[in-house]
């Protein structure tokens, strides 16, 4: 189930990075039909989703990584950016002091994340 959930994933960021968004939401939302558990998936789903100003999505599956691993960083900075696109600098500022908390080392696999267009 993992190796499909993956499978699904990198062709969802390979159509993020072509700018096919609305195919990304689609294939990754199958990988985490197949897997869940994975909070990689979850937040790359939510980058998806914030590049394409659907901050409030965004937001629940950057919560959704985070709630599966507390330590992603990049979770917390990418739901940060989406309090701050709704207007809601209290919150964001949380997310980012529990990003910088977490230290220099990003988790997840940063070198693969989606095309951000902003």
């Amino acid at each position: 189930i993992i190796k499909i959930a993956t499978t699904l994933a990198e062709r969802g960021l390979t159509y993020s990075l072509k700018g096919h968004h609305s195919a990304a939401v689609a294939e990754l939302t199958r990988a985490i039909n197949q897997a869940p558990h994975l909070a990689t998936v979850w937040r790359w789903r939510g980058t998806v989703y914030a590049g394409c100003g659907k901050h409030e999505e965004a937001i629940g599956d950057f919560s959704k990584a985070i709630e599966l691993d507390p330590e992603d960083r990049d979770a917390y900075e990418g739901r940060a950016k989406a309090w701050r696109a709704l207007g809601d600098a209290a919150r964001a500022g949380e997310d980012e002091q529990k990003a910088a908390g977490l230290g220099g080392e990003k988790t997840g696999h940063a070198e693969t994340e989606p095309n951000n267009p902003e």
